[in-house]
């Protein structure tokens, strides 16, 4: 072996220097060793970038699904509406039969007594009366601000963040954040939770099988079995969640059944009959019989759900 094939590798230092022979074999082991060195933190770099990938792809397959689930979810809310309108449509016709059977002198039958027994004689109720109807159904709009408007109505929508049609199960007002959010009538917090899409929201059980929802808060101040009045301050208003804007998605339910909040945030003492004019499918006669019980409170505390 000559010099050639021999490098000589000097180290110095403030002392003294230190020489290291290194042979063409040894350089060319060093070579490989280095080589796969590198090759080694090529391919790691490669794996920990496919699996980044791999990752962001599960989360959004998972995505995919959960809005799958909650376009499902929503069919079947708008097909239970449609079902509900028909229903109505029914006693429409029905109606239409008596009436016809009356006029050609045959006998309406037991539906119509049935019919009549089921509406409301809400127009005869005095100012005290109301105001305890009031009181315990929701009513009236959930903000303590007169401004605000309607961003988004009830039912069928294109969504604004999923772009494509979907079942909106409330109204959105829209508002400036921190807005006060006050309960629309008497009832107990039945939950207050965080998820995905409607973000930090409140829930409250109220008299006669209603509940309602307000949804996208920037903070509550509320707790699970407080019981609140209505009017009472529950939470500010916010943007968390699925949402665009500053704004309080608000939802009532009777029986856990979506109903348009519509006609709700309008109904007042002045506004008296908007309600049952427009939400006939609800037996309110038998509702309204029970708050007007010379002794409501007993009843209230039967009919009020309690939250474990």
């Amino acid at each position: 072996m000559g010099l050639k094939d021999i490098t000589i590798i000097t180290i110095s230092s403030h002392k003294k220097s230190y020489a290291f022979a290194m042979t063409y074999r040894a350089k060319w082991a060093l070579s490989i060793l280095v080589f796969t060195i590198i090759i080694s933190f090529i391919m790691s770099i490669g794996s920990v970038y496919l699996l980044q990938n791999e990752l962001i792809n599960i989360r959004q397959v998972r995505e995919d699904l959960l809005n799958q689930y909650e376009d499902i979810s929503n069919q079947n809310i708008y097909l239970n509406q449609t079902i509900d309108m028909k229903n109505l449509e029914l006693q429409e016709v029905a109606k239409l039969d008596d009436i016809f059977s009356s006029q050609n002198g045959t006998n309406p039958g037991i539906n119509s007594e049935e019919n009549n027994s089921t509406n409301s004689n809400h127009t005869k109720h005095t100012i005290t009366e109301r105001r305890r109807i009031l009181q315990n159904i929701p009513s009236g709009p959930p903000l303590s601000v007169g401004s605000f408007y309607v961003s988004s109505h009830y039912g069928v929508r294109n969504h604004p963040i999923l772009e494509r049609t979907a079942f909106h199960r409330g109204i959105d007002l829209a508002v400036a954040t921190n807005t006060p959010v006050i309960a629309t009538a008497d009832g107990v917090v039945e939950s207050v939770s965080s998820t995905g899409s409607y973000g930090l929201r409140v829930t409250i059980s109220h008299n006669l099988g209603f509940s309602t929802t307000y949804a996208h808060l920037n903070s509550y101040i509320v707790s699970v079995g407080q019981y609140v009045k209505k009017g009472e301050l529950i939470a500010y208003s916010g943007n968390t969640g699925r949402s665009t804007g500053p704004h309080v998605h608000y939802e009532i339910r009777y029986l856990n059944k979506l109903l348009n909040p519509k006609y709700f945030v309008s109904w007042n003492i002045s506004n008296y009959n908007i309600v049952f004019n427009n939400h006939e499918s609800i037996r309110w006669n038998s509702l309204l019989n029970i708050l007007m019980d010379p002794v409501p409170l007993g009843h209230q505390q039967l009919l009020t759900k309690v939250v474990n």
